[in-house]
């Protein structure tokens, strides 16, 4: 098969043996082709800054790489960059050849080599070549074999030595030097004093002291004798050699220098081997040298970047390498040749199938290699599935079906074979090839026991349905052209076979893939995947009559979600191992794991370029390999890459009239001092350029310092005060604008690496200064010129104006005695018209019934009520009947004096209803209720008809019975007992002509002592007010009924008035308190013992 799970103690004890077989990680080299052929190839230093800019010591400079571009930075001529140093402002130092300094900006944003070593007394100038050079603790050190300069707080101190100062290193911002003839020495309290055991060292060359994660150890590496552990808390004794099985090898090595890595190895830089990383015993991990794609062995310094990439400073050139990537790439180098068609791992070794034959592991115990491939002999057949039998290796190829035992290979069959399927409990090995399907079975030898002639079609893959409903074995066949075909076999090899394809089966005239899922298949596809809805369940939920008509039962494809996953782009694999379901959709990788199936991890794939992906072969829980068109693929699931890393956007270059540079690339800051300027990321408020008019075509030029795969990075980018927007995403990372008009500008730019994340965004910020005649003198003189010809027009109207006024003035005159004439007649008719709102507000009052009427039997209740106009279109009613009281909380259609015409007429069908009648349920009180104002305003239901009634809710308490019936139109009533608040809704109809005239629900509620019920209209909660100007809303008004359900009937009454005055005091926009917008009705009341 091409995808097969391996795992067990043969994997466990090969990946264990890490020394055998280096991992290959993914390794870019630039030489002086990238970096500029007037430069030199070898480089002896490397560091990066703040802003993850790549700096390398060179002959006469230092090279300057930000992701796009290479720039040099010149030092003192003649001189080789020997030494960088990074402090904690950022600020780089160098150390070259008779010189040392720093890199500092400009106001211009150059960056430029400052020389400190040039202000030295003449006496103290005396040394050849600053070989390290180190930054922390607040000082920076300078080592020279003649001297060590010492920079703290902007002043130099040279330490000469008795002899020679061989090397130097800071290791936890403690200094060390190695002194010849001397030893170890610590710089302490102002003077170098020897460690204990250091002078073993005084012959003996040190090329690296870098930390001991935890442990506060100091690990030691020399040239010629090894590692050793330093113990800076022991007092004697304290460095011990560490003799490893390697040491051979280390020795002949030439370790030139090393640092301690985020993981708590080490790594170190040789002359002979490359890069060799080790644990913190000196156990060798990996080697990173040229089998594994450095240029050259000879590394003479290295450096880990916040990504966790390896620079490296080499003899040619300087390479870049993907320390934590989890890929590994191996093509034509390690041995592989054509497309990677099938993985396996068979006999402990990885074989690998592609269409230039199968290429086995090399079982090698080399220490400096990596994996690598060797073809099989005399087998350059196209291989496109490999599965194993056994201890044997069956290979499908154009030429045939083989059989290779040990080295032995023999040929079972010539037939085409492309896809392969085992049976071990069985003992049978399907092959599909262009002739569709055969079996073959092994007895002493395989033969061939069956071929299925009823599917002849060129076969592209097999897979078992091992949740069968049939008796026997499920295959399922993918085709290239012919849809899917089911194949049920039985035991004596008979079978049945069904072919599925087209429109009417649920399928495209195109190639169908089926894959094992969860015991069952999914089908890949052009457009998706498929699931398949099979016959005999079909025919199981179907009823007798209709199990055995066809046309009901065929089996049919139909779209299916992976998990919760819909893909509808062309699905060529999908595989799971023990903890993840493996897919491959429109060539690129993703897998969902077990125990997250709401995700699909695949960003970090994205770096993956390496043609169509062909197969998938998980290894294990933690490994897996990817066949592809371009090479073979290994990536370590364990491997703890951060794929959302952080990163940025530089503004590199920004230049006018296409040659003249206004800024250079690095913002620059103050170091605190004053003394000194350093790197920013910022535009600093003191740079703010405002180019002249001529000058407004820009250009600009951006990068992103993220290094996996930068070429592919993308950038957008918006220009404030000319763009409507940013722009789409694009590799380029330049920009010109031209003819840009007068005004501020702030440019913007972002970039998105391979694996979707977009940095935080760079800006630039200029202005453009009007031409000449948009100056302010230029507008200074239209402004006078404006002037007079306005005061010429002015004194001609005004001799105009002059003689209309006159005329005007009478007519004005005559004006104003009409309209005062009218204003008396006016407010006597607004008199008259309150003086009658007046009186029927009385009579309102006088028609409802008193507030005391129930204060005998519930004394603890209250009613706020506060109209909108002086009368109100609510209304309350109360009645006293024996062992029952009725209260009724109503609101009638409109507020003022239509809405009291509408309460009055309410208050008397009411007294009608309940005294008269002597009707006592709630329900059919409003029933009776609706009837009588239907009939009083004659309503039809007809269309257009106004729609005049009440909302209400009413309530009989039954003192008796201790319960309550409630019943309501549109309005619900609120009770609260032990705390909490329950609502029971009243029917959404109102009183009065509706679609449905159903009768009112009645609603039985018992009561308890200490229960508190209200009713309302919807006034309170429809007021506006408040910070937002919004409607105070139901929900806000349970919560404040929850809140004083405690205190007093009367004192809530207050806080309810209250509440709703504060809450229209909030002023509106215009400044203004809100007006009271409905009538507003609440009647409260607690039921006692």
């Amino acid at each position: 098969m091409k995808v097969k799970i391996i795992g067990g103690l043969l994997l466990f004890m090969l990946l264990s043996s890490s020394y055998s077989q280096n991992i290959k990680l993914p390794v870019t080299n630039y030489t002086n082709k990238e970096y500029g052929r007037g430069y030199q190839e070898l480089n002896l230093s490397i560091i990066l800054d703040d802003r993850d800019v790549v700096f390398a010591g060179n002959a006469n400079g230092i090279l300057e790489y930000d992701g796009v571009s290479w720039r040099f930075i010149p030092v003192r001529r003649g001189a080789y960059v020997t030494s960088l140093a990074k402090d904690q402002n950022g600020t780089i130092y160098v150390g070259s050849q008779n010189d040392f300094g720093y890199l500092a900006p400009d106001n211009t944003g150059n960056l430029n080599y400052i020389s400190l070593s040039q202000s030295l007394p003449e006496d103290d100038q005396f040394f050849t070549t600053i070989w390290k050079t180190w930054a922390g603790n607040g000082k920076v050190y300078f080592q020279a074999y003649e001297c060590i300069y010492i920079l703290e707080d902007d002043s130099i101190q040279a330490i000469w030595p008795d002899y020679s100062f061989h090397t130097s290193f800071l290791v936890n911002d403690h200094f060390f030097v190695r002194q010849r003839q001397v030893g170890l020495m610590q710089w302490d309290n102002g003077e170098f004093a020897e460690i204990p055991g250091g002078e073993m060292f005084a012959n003996l060359g040190i090329f690296a002291m870098l930390p001991v994660q935890t442990s506060g150890k100091i690990f030691i590496a020399t040239m010629e004798k090894g590692f050793f552990i330093y113990d800076p808390d022991l007092s004697s004794g304290s460095i011990i050699p560490i003799h490893t099985q390697n040491d051979a090898f280390l020795t002949g090595a030439g370790l030139f220098g090393g640092i301690a890595l985020d993981d708590g190895n080490l790594a170190f830089n040789s002359l002979n081997e490359g890069i060799i990383i080790t644990d913190t015993n000196g156990k060798i991990l990996n080697i990173i040298n040229q089998n594994t794609g450095l240029r050259v062995n000879d590394v003479k310094q290295i450096y880990q970047d916040r990504s966790k990439k390896i620079w490296s400073a080499m003899n040619n050139g300087i390479a870049r390498i993907d320390y934590a990537s989890p890929l590994s790439y191996y093509q034509e180098e390690s041995g592989l040749s054509g497309n990677i068609n099938a993985v396996i791992r068979h006999n402990g070794l990885i074989c690998v199938g592609t269409t230039n034959g199968l290429f086995i592991q090399k079982d090698n115990k080399q220490l400096t290699r990596s994996i690598e491939f060797e073809p099989l002999p005399h087998f350059a057949h196209q291989v496109w599935d490999l599965v194993e039998t056994g201890r044997d290796l069956i290979i499908a190829t154009n030429a045939g079906l083989f059989q290779l035992q040990g080295s032995g290979i023999t040929r079972i069959s010539d037939m085409d074979a492309f896809t392969l399927l085992y049976l071990p409990e069985k003992q049978l090995l399907f092959v599909g090839g262009n002739q569709g399907l055969t079996a073959f079975q092994k007895k002493l030898n395989w033969r061939q026991v069956k071929v299925f002639e009823d599917t002849r079609a060129e076969i592209k893959e097999i897979c078992e349905n091992k949740s069968t409903l049939y008796d026997g074995t499920e295959l399922w066949l993918g085709t290239s052209f012919q849809g899917a075909i089911k194949v049920v076999v039985k035991d004596d090899l008979s079978h049945e076979t069904t072919w599925y394809s087209g429109e009417f089966d649920g399928l495209n005239e195109d190639w169908v893939l089926p894959f094992p899922f969860r015991d069952s298949v999914l089908f890949g596809s052009r457009t998706g995947i498929f699931g398949f809805n099979d016959e005999e369940a079909i025919r199981m939920n179907l009823p007798d009559s209709l199990k055995d008509d066809p046309d009901f039962t065929r089996g049919f494809f139909e779209g299916k979600n992976i998990y919760d996953h819909a893909i509808t782009v062309p699905v060529y694999l999908i595989t799971e191992d023990k903890k993840r379901t493996w897919i491959n959709f429109d060539n690129n990788l993703g897998y969902i794991p077990n125990d997250m199936t709401d995700t699909i991890l695949s960003r970090r794939f994205s770096g993956i370029d390496m043609g169509k992906i062909n197969c998938i072969y998980p290894d294990g829980e933690s490994l897996c390999w990817i066949g592809a068109a371009d090479g073979l693929i290994r990536f370590q699931l364990d491997y703890n890459k951060d794929f959302s890393q952080d990163f940025n956007t530089l503004i590199r270059e920004v230049t006018a009239r296409t040659d003249s540079l206004i800024f250079n690339g690095a913002f620059m800051a103050d170091d605190g001092t004053g003394e000194k300027s350093i790197i920013s990321l910022k535009q600093p408020e003191g740079f703010l350029p405002v180019l002249s008019y001529g000058w407004n075509d820009i250009r600009f030029q951006f990068a992103s310092p993220f290094y996996d795969d930068e070429s592919k990075t993308t950038y957008s980018y918006f220009l404030e005060g000319y763009d409507e927007s940013f722009s789409p995403w694009s590799v380029q990372s330049f920009v010109n604008y031209t003819n840009l008009h007068a005004g501020d500008y702030t440019f913007r730019i972002k970039s998105r690496n391979i694996y979707g994340v977009e940095s935080d965004t760079a800006t630039f910020t200029f202005s453009i200064a009007p031409p000449w005649y948009q100056t302010i003198w230029a507008f200074a003189g239209y402004f006078v010129l404006l002037v007079l010809i306005i005061y010429i027009a002015i004194q001609i109207a005004l001799i105009r104006l002059k003689r209309k006024n006159e005329r005007l003035e009478q007519i004005v005159r005559e004006r104003t005695a009409e309209i005062r004439e009218k204003n008396v007649i006016l407010e006597e008719q607004k008199k008259e018209i309150t003086d009658s709102i007046h009186y029927a507000q009385r009579i309102q009052t006088a028609v409802m019934p008193k507030i005391e009427t129930i204060r005998k039997r519930v004394p603890e209740y209250f009613i706020l009520f506060k109209p909108r106009d002086i009368v109100s279109g609510d209304f309350y009613w109360l009645a006293d009947k024996g062992n029952k009281i009725i209260i009724v909380a109503a609101d009638c259609t409109g507020h003022g004096v239509p809405g009291a015409f509408m309460s009055m007429l309410g208050v008397s069908f009411l007294n009608k209803i309940v005294n008269e009648k002597n009707i006592y349920s709630a329900g059919m009180i409003l029933d009776q209720l609706r009837d009588n104002v239907i009939s009083a305003l004659s309503q039809t239901g007809a269309y257009g008809e106004q729609k005049d009634g009440m909302d209400m809710g009413l309530c009989v308490i039954d003192f008796e019975k201790k319960n309550m019936e409630f019943a309501g139109a549109h309005n619900s009533l609120y009770m609260i007992r032990d705390d909490e608040l329950s609502e029971t809704k009243a029917d959404r109809m109102p009183v009065g002509h509706y679609e449905k005239l159903d009768d009112f629900t009645c609603n039985t509620i018992d009561l308890k002592p200490g229960d508190c019920f209200y009713m309302f209209s919807d006034g309170y909660a429809d007021q506006f007010g408040g910070p937002n100007g919004k409607k105070f809303m139901y929900k806000t008004l349970k919560n404040l009924l929850l809140s004083i359900r405690e205190k007093p009937m009367s004192e809530q009454k207050g806080i309810l008035d209250k509440n709703i005055e504060d809450w229209k005091a909030v002023p509106d926009p215009d400044g203004k308190p809100h007006e009271q917008v409905d009538d507003i009705l609440v009647i409260g009341v607690h039921i006692e013992e």
